[in-house]
């Protein structure tokens, strides 16, 4: 079993996560996101998604897997965030039309 602790700043746009115990790859991970508003391309507004994150290396893994790992499940998080954002905006602007 695991425990979950999390603190959302929504002042700040700062969400901090800790996942403590259980049988899994991310034994003592600690990870903080922050959102930081960011002019794209045209000139329209955009989100710049800053996640960082430390985890202890399971017996039997490289830093370097252990890395790639995370890596590929924080891609994949802010890939369905991005989906989801971009959705909710197109429903946004077709609403107020």
């Amino acid at each position: 079993m695991f425990k979950t602790r999390e603190l959302l700043d929504e002042n700040e746009h700062i969400l901090s996560m800790r996942i403590v115990g259980g049988d899994h790859r991310l034994k003592n991970y600690s990870s903080v996101i922050s959102l930081h508003p960011e002019t794209i391309e045209g000139g329209r507004i955009g989100t710049l998604v800053i996640e960082s994150f430390v985890v202890d290396v399971p017996e039997g893994n490289t830093n370097d897997e252990t890395c790639y790992f995370v890596e590929a499940l924080i891609k994949c998080n802010l890939k369905s965030l991005a989906d989801i954002s971009q959705r909710l905006a197109v429903q946004d602007t077709t609403a107020s039309t």
